[in-house]
This record gives C-alpha cells, structure tokens and sequence, in this order.
C-alpha cells in the first residue's frame, strides 16, 4: 500500500524486484544468524563447563570409598 503510492510505482512492474530482494534479505540474516548461534552456544557451553566442573568436584570429595582413578574418569 502506501510503498507503492508514495513512490508512485506500478505494482506490477517492481513486484519482481521487491520479491527477489526479499529472498536475499531473507538469507542473508539466516546466514548471519546461523554464524551468531554457533558463538553463542558456545559461550554458553564454556561458561557452563566451569559450573558443571565445580558441581562434580564437590560431589566426588564426598565420597570417599572412590578411588583416584575412578575420580579421574
């Protein structure tokens, strides 16, 4: 609607042109966003990592009977 009236283009001619930038426009952030998600889930994983290490080392010292070897698994 009010695109098209207020740049006085015909429909018919652009909708080729408005369609083909919308596909790019479309993969482009897909693709932009494909790269962000892997960073970000990685930093989460590290932050995570640090956490979850701690969490087992305070499980492992309470139980005695384990070996050091079996701790190291």
């Amino acid at each position: 609607g009010l695109f098209w009236r207020v740049h006085a283009l015909e429909i018919s001619n652009s909708l080729a042109w408005f369609a083909l930038v919308t596909i790019v426009s479309t993969w482009l952030l897909a693709f932009a966003y494909r790269n962000t998600k892997f960073q970000l889930k990685h930093r989460v994983a590290v932050r995570r990592e640090d956490a979850v290490a701690r969490e087992m080392t305070r499980k492992l010292a309470d139980e005695k009977k384990m070996s050091r070897k079996e701790k190291d698994e």
